[in-house]
């Protein structure tokens, strides 16, 4: 049997990151395959602990990009993240891969997340996007 092996790394034009690609998959800088990237919208309660600015709502509405191997467990580690930080989840709207669509609507825009997946695919950690108030959402 022959076993064809591809190795490649891209280094990003300002040196600060580095991907390596291993059969066509990229993997962390310690050698393991990455992950999934899940897109996780959710609507959360923010006690007033937590350290996302607050204006009086209720509840806020985010984007996050979860890199795991499913999507249960993108969804129970990102309820864990979120509860760290003292926001709740009271739904989970949305989920999807990144690799699913383009994102460049106004709303993946507003929510950020192009910018929120090159943070989780640069760090390897879940990253929170932008989240917005119910109040703010009315104007």
């Amino acid at each position: 049997m022959k076993v064809n092996v591809i190795e490649l790394f891209i280094t990003s034009l300002d040196n600060s990151s580095t991907i390596w690609f291993f059969n066509s998959k990229p993997v962390t800088s310690r050698g393991m395959y990455m992950s999934i990237f899940w897109v996780v919208d959710t609507k959360v309660r923010v006690l007033p602990q937590s350290s996302l600015p607050q204006d009086g709502s209720t509840f806020y509405f985010g984007r996050s990009i979860v890199p795991d191997e499913s999507k249960e467990s993108a969804v129970v580690r990102l309820t864990a993240a979120l509860e760290e930080d003292f926001m709740l989840v009271e739904e989970v709207s949305n989920v999807t891969t990144y690799d699913s669509q383009q994102w460049e609507t106004e709303a993946d825009e507003d929510f950020e997340t192009k910018e929120s997946y090159e943070e989780a695919l640069q760090t390897g950690e879940i990253a929170f996007g932008c989240f917005s108030s119910e109040l703010s959402m009315e104007d």
